[in-house]
This record gives structure tokens, sequence and C-alpha cells, in this order.
């Protein structure tokens, strides 16, 4: 197909090569523009997750999503990159090219062979077609239709369970599942978060709330596609068709009722208008058009739904705290407006931050309502809540939202609640015992339509006790993963700590030496001539060197220095140690300097001659949280033993360093502040006077030589 793509102009006059390279052309940079943005923003190329945010959602949840997430800055890069294209188009058009058909023919047969040969060697792989850029844009969007045509295929099938059974005899029980969304339980003061952000739900004493549960994916519907059917995380035996919770309810005779504020997707399904459809009462408050409704919009529906007569289960499906938090609570739940414990955090950042926790504030009134209407109902009750999964709003990195692909705890950790009635206790004592013994059992809701076998009375074949979260059987509990202690030398005690970005010139120098008490400065170690130039790869090498650049200002002992080794290794480490030596001797910048490396064992050179060093992290806030532990797991013995004064990298990882590494001095750059900006300089200001682990900070300066 790609090959027929490529050959296809060959049919054509001239005139229709024109308007076909320019169709073309237009939806290669339309969509590599996009695709750019995808992979800056969520680390990971677009999947058929991807398609369902898009075309499953409202016009309101999509505007909200760029709203939130594609900044100017974002705007600026996905610009330049079209420009780039474009340029290069101009340019290549002046390349003259044979007009011989035969020409053409041959190239492309030669062409054709040699990829399908190696294809069919298998040489390509992993790099083919199907995943490169668009070709693999478009199998992500074929598969969203397939999945979508699956769905489609399950909305009517009725499914009957073989060995189905009710242990116990049930009559006018009302049962409520709440789905929350993107609620993360480290934004809950129910499991211990700072702020008071479940005043209701801590005070109810009939709530069990389970502290180790996980959602399978870090977006909706992968996860609620696990969640309500048998589909789980070990194993993909298992599908929708198979059945769904919704038909084991209805075999047993419940009557069931669907109640969201999410938007019904139209011509699109997703397994949640799946399980939806198979509901006897269906009610969609939100319409997909103008504004968005709170969630407290469905309490008279359930209201409504409470009153039938007879056993009922009744899903309330809420947009809790998806984005735009800020339009998911009324203006009376804008409680948290002030600067919330986290001085490292700019004030945008903390503004997003108390708007989440104003919505996860609104949730907790939300279901706190749900369950005072459930006190009114006569009969054995219940209500459990969950969410599909959770956010993660600057809580150790420069990031919010979620992402499969830089997936961590705050994306997928989620609270687990479950209330009963006093009836309830009566009836049920032997499984709210059981659910109390595995409070602190881990649990992934994968499994959950095991869980929810015991909990409603409803079994069969596929249901398995060994996976329910109150089965007789108690869930391991994980063992407590404790970090290995790792330590720098901490010796970096500079008067100031606010440096300059890239002092790599005199007249750089000269422009700056005025405003700071100390500068970064960029090297690259010459082996053959044992000296340092002052450089930043890949520019080119303008001639200075670092004894030059130190000659030409006045006093150089008088100021700090942040040197960045651009090449060293274990190669080269002891003659720049040794050369580094005689001039900070020479120039007398003895506890002056700071040596930085990526290269941390090339560092132990620099350590023996008693040089401060920097031990420069990999882009640790780029990873997942998985890869993440990985990483630091490997890091930590090499850090304990070589021993730098401190590790350094940029402010969007400082959240995370200071969690991960607690007994660590750091260094950290961040080029968005501007010092003549007031607010700027105040953030600055007093980041670096309350963060005693903090000791250096590098800030830029606009100046005519800045490179």
């Amino acid at each position: 197909m790609f090959a027929a793509v490529l050959s296809l102009p060959m049919l054509f006059s001239s005139q229709l090569i024109r308007i076909y390279a320019a169709i073309i052309g237009a939806l290669v940079l339309g969509y590599s523009g996009a695709e750019l943005w995808h992979v800056i923003e969520f680390r990971g190329f677009p999947d058929s997750a991807t398609f369902f945010s898009l075309f499953v959602t409202n016009t309101n949840e999509s505007w909200a999503l760029l709203d939130n997430l594609f900044g100017f800055e974002d705007f600026l890069i996905v610009v330049g990159f079209w420009l780039l294209m474009v340029i290069m188009h101009q340019l290549l058009r002046r390349i003259k090219i044979p007009k011989s058909m035969g020409v053409y023919w041959s190239l492309m047969l030669i062409g054709v062979a040699g990829f399908s040969t190696l294809s069919y060697q298998n040489r390509l792989a992993p790099a083919n077609f199907k995943t490169c850029s668009i070709v693999g844009g478009f199998n992500a969007y074929f598969s969203f239709l397939q999945e979508q045509d699956r769905f489609v295929g399950l909305l009517e099938k009725p499914v009957q369970f073989s060995g189905f059974i009710q242990k116990y005899n049930h009559e006018n029980e009302t049962h409520v599942i709440v789905i929350g969304e993107s609620t993360s339980r480290h934004h809950m003061s129910l499991y211990a978060y700072s702020r008071i952000t479940n005043p209701k739900l801590s005070a109810n004493r009939n709530i069990i709330s389970f502290s180790q549960v996980s959602s399978p994916h870090a977006h909706t519907f992968p996860a609620l596609e696990k969640v309500l059917s048998f589909k789980s995380l070990d194993s993909n035996n298992y599908d929708l068709q198979d059945g769904t919770l919704l038909d084991l309810f209805n075999q047993a005779g419940y009557h069931t009722t669907w109640l969201s504020n999410q938007a019904l997707s139209g011509k699109f399904e997703t397994p949640v208008s799946v399980l939806a459809s198979k509901a006897d009462q269906k009610v969609f408050s939100n319409t997909m058009s103008g504004s968005e409704p709170y969630d407290e919009i469905l309490l008279q529906a359930f209201k409504d739904a409470t009153i039938k007569k007879g056993n009922k289960v009744i899903f309330v499906h809420l947009m809790g705290t998806h984005m735009s938090y800020v339009d998911r609570y009324p203006e009376k739940f804008n409680h948290f407006k002030t600067i919330h414990n986290t001085s490292h955090l700019t004030r945008a950042q903390q503004k997003y931050i108390n708007t989440y926790d104003n919505a996860v504030r609104y949730n907790d009134h939300l279901i706190a309502s749900l369950i005072d209407s459930l006190n009114a109902v006569q009969g054995v009750c219940s209500l459990l809540y969950f969410s599909d999964h959770g956010d993660e709003v600057f809580d150790y990195r420069n990031f919010h939202g979620h992402s499969d692909v830089i997936q961590s705890k705050y994306m997928v950790d989620i609270p687990f609640l479950l209330w009963t009635n006093e009836q309830y206790k009566l009836k049920n004592a032997g499984i709210l015992k059981r659910a109390e013994n595995n409070i602190n059992s881990k649990y992934n809701t994968a499994d959950f339509i095991h869980t929810a076998s015991d909990l409603y009375d409803v079994h069969c074949d596929l249901t398995d006790p060994e996976k329910s979260l109150i089965s007789h059987a108690t869930i391991n509990t994980p063992s407590c993963n404790n970090l290995t202690p790792c330590f720098t030398a901490n010796d970096i005690h500079f008067e100031s700590k606010l440096l300059c970005h890239r002092v790599n010139g005199i007249e750089r120098l000269m422009e700056v030496k005025d405003d700071f008490a100390g500068f970064e400065i960029d090297l690259v170690f010459d082996s053959t001539t044992k000296t340092f130039d002052v450089n930043h790869p890949p520019a080119e090498s303008v001639g200075l060197s670092l004894e030059r650049l130190l000659a030409s200002i006045e006093n150089p002992e008088d100021y700090y220095y942040w040197f960045d080794l651009k090449n060293l290794d274990s190669l080269n480490q002891n003659d720049a140690a040794l050369r580094m030596q005689n001039i900070v001797l020479k120039y007398n910048l003895p506890d002056k300097v700071v040596v930085e490396s990526p290269k941390i064992d090339a560092l132990k050179s620099f350590i023996e001659l008693q040089f401060r060093t920097a031990f420069y992290l990999p882009d640790l806030q780029n990873y997942s949280e998985v890869d993440m532990r990985k990483a630091i797991d490997s890091l930590i013995p090499l850090i304990n033993t070589v021993r730098p004064s401190a590790l350094s990298q940029q402010f969007d990882a400082y959240s995370l360093l200071t969690q991960q590494f607690p007994n660590c001095d750091l260094l950290t750059w961040d080029l968005r502040f501007d010092l003549e900006n007031a607010d700027d300089s105040q953030f600055i200001n007093q980041l670096v006077n309350q963060q005693d682990r903090l000791k250096l900070f590098l800030v830029r300066k606009e100046s005519d030589s800045y490179r």
C-alpha cells in the first residue's frame, strides 16, 4: 500500500501530480506536527487510545484538553517544525531529476525489490512502515475503527453465563457502583493527603477504604474495558463478548440503571457505552452541547432510581475530576486558593493543584450526597466507589494529566471505598469482615468483576474467588518498597546560589559579571593540547580557552563557577582533572568551582583532587514510574560509591529528585524564568532561600552575546 501511494503519481498528468502532491504534503505535514506535539507532551506516539480520547469525547472536553496541555511553547515548536519542512521542500525542489520514465520505474523497482527482500528476511524489524510516523498513525486509527466495530457488534448481544448461581436469597436490595474520573487517591485526605479534600467521607464511620488499589491503565476506555469484563492484565482469553458485569446482574434479575454525566459518544462506541446499552434504564445528563453540567445534576435521577421496588443496581458514572479541573465544581467549592506548601512550584502549577483539589473536594460532597440519599432507602444498601484512573498534577515533575507511556503511581493509584447500611451489615457480616482484613492488600481493578461477584452474590463458571478483594483468601499484602539510602558528599556551600546560565564568551562575561556572583561555563576538554575549549556542542568552537576567559575578568577569584564538562569520560578524566587543578591554583579558585558531568565514574579523578562535583542525572522525569524506579535502583550504588557533591538536573525534575534522593544536595536550572520579571524574581529567591538541599540555581539572562 505504501509503495502504491508513492508510485500512483506516475499515472497522473503534471497538473494532477501537483494537486496530489499538495494533498499528500498537507496531510503528512499536518499529522507530523500533531505527532510531534504528542511525543513532546506524552513521550510516545499516538495509538488507538489516542483516537478514543479524540473521537469519543465531546467538543468541550477536546478544547479543555488542548487548553490544558497545548501551550504557547508547543505552538512555537510545531510551527517551527512546519516552517523547517517548508524550507527543506523549497531547497529540494531545486535539485534536478532526470525526467525519463524509465529512470523512475527502474528506481521504483529497485526500491520495492530491496525493501521486499529485507522485509521477507525480517531484517527491517523492529523498524518497519507499520510503525513509522504517519503510517503508524493510520494503523492506530484503523485499530481504533476495528475496536469500534467490535463494540457495535456487542451492543445487542445477550450473554447467558454457564454455572450461574446465587448462594443467598435477595429481596429489595439497592446496590450502587460509582465510577469516578481521573481522581487520584494521592490528593484525598481520606488517604492521608495533607489538605482536607474529604471532610465528609472522612467523617463517615460506615466506609471501608482500601489503601492499595490501582487501575490497569491511565486511560478511561482501556481501563474500564478490563474493569467491567473478564478481560484481565494477565490474560487475553476473555473479552467483552464473553460477558460483562451488567450481564451478570441481568441474569440475576436485578433491575439495572446507568446514570452518567459523561456524554454519550454518538456514532462511536466504547466499553462504557457497550455496558450502558445493556442497562434497563439509561440517563445521560451531558448532551455534548453547550456547557457541561456539574455532577450534582445526577442527584435527582439517582433518588428516582432508588425508589423502585425489588433488587436493583445503579451505576453512576461521574465527570469527577476530569480536565479542565476548574470546570468540575461550582464557585462555592472554590475552597483552595492559597499556595500549598510547595515553594518549588510555579504560580501556574499551584493554580492547577488548587483547582484539582477543589474538584476532589466537590467529588467528596457528591459521593456523600449519594450516601445520604441511600440512608433514606429501605432494605439492604451498599455503595462502592472507585475511579477509572488517577491524574498526575505536578506531583513530582512538570506534568499534569495521564499517559500510559510515562505512567506514574499518581495516574493509576485510585480510591476504592465501600459503604454499607446497617441492614447490609447484619446480613453480610462475613463479607465485611473479609473486606476489613484486606484493606491494605494490593489489588488491581482489572479483576473487579470477581470482587463484584462476591459482593453482590452473582457467580458463574468464569468468576474466581481468588481474584476477589473480599474473598475468603486474603490477597498478598505487598512488601514495603523502602528506597536504598543514597548520599552525596553535600559539600557545596557558596555564598550565592544564583548563577548565570551559559557564559561562554568574553563579551557575555562582561555583560553579566555585575549582576551575578557566579557563572555556568560549558567546556570541552582537548586531550591533545590539554586545554579546555569554552563551547557547547554542537555549536562550532570559537577557539576560546578557559584560561583566556578567566584572564579577561578582573579578580576572577571573586566569583563562583559551574563547569559543565561536555566530553568527560574514563579516558580523559585524569588529564582533565590535573589540568583543571592547575587552572584553579593559577587563578586562586579553591572552593569556588563545581565540575559537572553525566559520566559519574569520570568524576572520580576530580573528587580525589578535592573538587566539588555534580552528577548530571538522566532525564528521569520523562520516564514511566516503572522505568524510573529501575534507573534509580541502578544509579544509587554508583552514587554511594563515587559520592559526588550533588546531583543535577533541570527544574522540571526537582520535585521528583527531592522525593527519590532525600539525602542528596541538588543543582538545577530553569530557563523559563526571567529575573527582570518581578514575579519570577520573587519565586526564584523564595525557592533558593527555603530549599536547604538546593545549592545552586542557574537562571537565564538575556544579552547581546548570549549563545
